[in-house]
């Protein structure tokens, strides 16, 4: 719709028909309520949805990228600790037979 000034703006309409004693359509009646406040809260919303989705995707990227990362070095430390047990476990004391084994386990996780 147009205000008088000529500016659009955003309206929500209700129009009933009128009828007359013999139930003859006669006319219309309604009002119009603005709902340009509402139109450019929900534009905002859109947008700030929008901008949400973006920043959970960089999100779930830099996510993966240090995950992969962190993993680096766990798989380096199994790979030398199944070494040193393939190696040395029969060497090693029940202390450090232990304590391999928890370095192993925990680098595999």
């Amino acid at each position: 719709m147009r205000r008088q000034s000529g500016e659009e703006f955003y309206a929500l309409l209700s129009l009933s028909v009128r009828h007359d004693e013999r139930g003859n359509p006669i006319g219309l009646i309604g009002y119009s309520i603005d709902i340009s406040d509402r139109k450019a809260a929900e534009a905002q919303i859109l947008q700030q949805q929008k901008a949400l989705e973006v920043a959970n995707k960089e999100l779930e990227a830099f996510s993966y990228s240090v995950s992969h990362d962190l993993r680096a070095p766990l798989r380096s430390i199994d790979g030398f600790s199944s070494m040193i047990y393939e190696d040395y476990f029969h060497l090693l004391d029940d202390n450090g037979k232990k304590n391999l084994q928890r370095i192993r386990g925990n680098a595999q996780r």
